[in-house]
Order: structure tokens, then C-alpha cells, then sequence
């Protein structure tokens, strides 16, 4: 007997944002691009990135963070917000202050008619 199990929305957002904080970041290292800040270590040359995230509270894993930063030396910093009108407005004060953004499916048309998107391979 198998349990059906019903993927609701905050799963599917959630899924979703792991998967793109996830693609992001896996991308970071092989992108010739400077997106993310980045400063130099003392040990060897190696580079320590930072990717900086507006999310929802419930957008990311405190482990899976620690877990990528640890594998590759990328440190996600989530910065949160409450609702999708927020975060518009506080990307739309900062400009590029941020590397990648939660946002409903609806909202992404407007930040993009808007000039604050960017796009990406």
C-alpha cells in the first residue's frame, strides 16, 4: 500500500528556491562572471565568495547553508523579508545589493519590466 502525499504550495516554493539557491551557488564556482563579493584569503590564494540572498524565512536551510560553505567556500547570507511588496521595494532602494531573490511567480514579471532583474546562462 503506498501514501500519496500532496505537495502544497509553501513545498513547492520551498523546493524550488533550495534548487535555485542550489543551481546558483554550484554555478559561482565555474562562472568566469564576478557576480558575487568575493575577498581574498590569507591561505593559498583561494577566494571566498559570498552569495547574498532576499528569501523568505522558510526559502532556506540554515544546514544546507553551512553544508555548501563548507564544501566550496560560498557562504549564502540570507536577508528576510515579509511579504513580495517588501521585497520589491527593497530591491528597488538597493539596487544590486543582492545576488538572488525569492519571489512569487507573479511578482518576477514586474521586477523585470522594472530594470531589477538580471539575466544569466
Amino acid at each position: 500500500m503506498t501514501e500519496e502525499k500532496r505537495l502544497t504550495r509553501v513545498g513547492l516554493l520551498r523546493a524550488g528556491a533550495t534548487s535555485t539557491v542550489g543551481l546558483y551557488l554550484a554555478g559561482c564556482g565555474s562562472s568566469g562572471k564576478k557576480k558575487a563579493s568575493s575577498s581574498g584569503s590569507a591561505g593559498g590564494g583561494t577566494k571566498k565568495r559570498t552569495v547574498n540572498m532576499l528569501t523568505w524565512s522558510d526559502h532556506y536551510a540554515n544546514d544546507q547553508l553551512a553544508a555548501v560553505q563548507k564544501s566550496t567556500g560560498i557562504r549564502g547570507r540570507p536577508q528576510l523579508f515579509s511579504d513580495n511588496a517588501d521585497a520589491y521595494l527593497k530591491i528597488k532602494q538597493t539596487g544590486s545589493q543582492f545576488d538572488i531573490v525569492s519571489g512569487d511567480a507573479l511578482w518576477v514579471p514586474k521586477y523585470n519590466e522594472s530594470g531589477l532583474t538580471e539575466s544569466f546562462d
